[in-house]
């Protein structure tokens, strides 16, 4: 008894070409991942105070913010919002999206020196993935897989 199953071969040459379309030029998947992971991570970051948490404001700090009319603790690196805002989202970075890399870093000259710390400022990274995210991006670049796939399929 033999049993046979139309379709496999058409359905594996529209994988083939859907592999081939992402390693040609990967620029959709990239903005997918940003969108679904890249941007909700860095989010995350500010709203958990860091990952690990971050160091505590300064005494002096704190003074500083409640004289300005904000809270003198929390949330550490949110004041007038400019910095989360310029972190967050595509018009806020610098988001130069090619073929094959996406490259994104935040505007502002203040962003760099609360990443990485200046002089007694401790550094409270936030602009980047964590080391959980790379599941999570493994999992979207599946459903950006499937996606493509019932859209063919569909059309």
């Amino acid at each position: 008894m033999n049993v046979e199953i139309k379709g496999l071969d058409e359905l594996n040459r529209i994988v083939s070409d859907i592999r081939s379309e992402i390693l040609n030029d990967s620029s959709e998947l990239l903005d997918y991942i940003a969108d679904k992971v890249v941007f909700p991570s860095i989010i995350r970051n500010f709203k958990e105070e860091g990952r690990p948490k971050w160091q505590g404001l300064a005494p002096r700090t704190q003074i500083e913010r409640a004289g300005e009319g904000y809270s003198p603790s929390n949330p550490i690196l949110y004041r007038s919002g400019e910095l989360f805002r310029n972190s967050t989202t595509k018009d806020g970075v610098n988001y130069d999206l090619g073929k094959h890399q996406l490259t994104m870093d935040c505007m502002l000259r203040k962003g760099e020196w609360l990443h990485f710390g200046v002089g007694k400022l401790p550094a409270r990274p936030f602009f980047y993935l964590q080391k959980e995210d790379e599941a999570k991006a493994d999992r979207e670049l599946g459903v950006f897989v499937a996606k493509k796939l019932q859209g063919i399929l569909k059309g």
